[in-house]
């Protein structure tokens, strides 16, 4: 199993923080991906921004697709929910 971390604001630029329910929105529906195992808000920040940590299997799913999947989620929650 691999991790890959990614800045929250890039996946949803409007969140205030990473205690908004979007994040939780889209972590429900990104767990729920093949290849995915798991996806929760990462302990550690990058120079203080939140980041999403996704334990993942190379095996089934890249890192290019897990950006996409990420990048997409986080537009439809956007769309629908907004800030």
């Amino acid at each position: 199993m691999k991790k890959l971390l990614i800045k929250i604001p890039l996946i949803l630029p409007e969140v205030p923080d990473e205690k908004d329910r979007c994040v939780d929105r889209l972590i429900i529906q990104l767990q729920d991906k093949d290849g995915l195992e798991k996806v929760h808000v990462a302990d550690e920040t990058d120079n203080g921004v939140p980041q999403l940590c996704f334990h993942y299997d190379p095996e089934l799913i890249s890192i290019d697709r897990i950006q996409k999947l990420a990048e997409q989620t986080g537009a439809e929650i956007t769309e629908k929910f907004g800030h």
